[in-house]
């Protein structure tokens, strides 16, 4: 499905966005939406899906978990955000469809 390849994309730009000093209410949504997004590629892509990718969108709902969240210091989590947003624009661009 394109819609899944491209909110894979854009997730990868929202989560390096975040590297940029914005307001706490972004950084809730932006949980939200990995969460979403993992979840929704887990479901439609798991029969074909490699297992690193179902590995990473696995530990994608678990670091950005709402309800139980890590705290971590800004600076890890920049790079939280910089190699997640890679991985999802890279999982966008080269996974195959449904």
């Amino acid at each position: 499905m394109k819609i899944l390849k491209v909110s894979r994309i854009l997730i990868g730009f929202l989560l390096l966005l975040a590297l940029f000093k914005l307001p706490m209410g972004y950084y809730h949504f932006l949980r939200a939406a990995v969460i979403i997004i993992s979840v929704l590629n887990i479901f439609v892509g798991l029969k074909y899906m490699e297992k690193f990718y179902l590995i990473f969108f696995i530990s994608a709902i678990i670091l950005f978990n709402p309800i139980i969240p890590f705290k971590f210091s800004s600076g890890l989590w920049n790079v939280i955000d910089v190699i997640y947003g890679v991985i999802f624009i890279i999982s966008g661009l080269t996974m195959r469809s449904a």
